[in-house]
């Protein structure tokens, strides 16, 4: 249940943060590459949360 819960908070987290930069960066005025660098740095920062959770799942006994 836990693991369950702690993988539906990072997908609702990281849907959120698509959701923002989608609504806070349609601002023609942003260059598009920072759009795609700031999303690409949340996803992989998102994306070592997941693996850490995942490796401390498989490290319980």
């Amino acid at each position: 249940m836990r693991t369950t819960d702690s993988w539906a908070g990072i997908t609702a987290l990281a849907a959120f943060q698509v959701y923002a930069f989608v609504m806070l960066f349609h601002d023609p005025r942003v260059p598009t590459i920072a759009i795609v660098a700031s999303l690409v740095l949340t996803v992989s920062l998102m994306s070592f949360v997941a693996a850490y959770l995942w490796y401390v799942n498989l490290s319980r006994p």
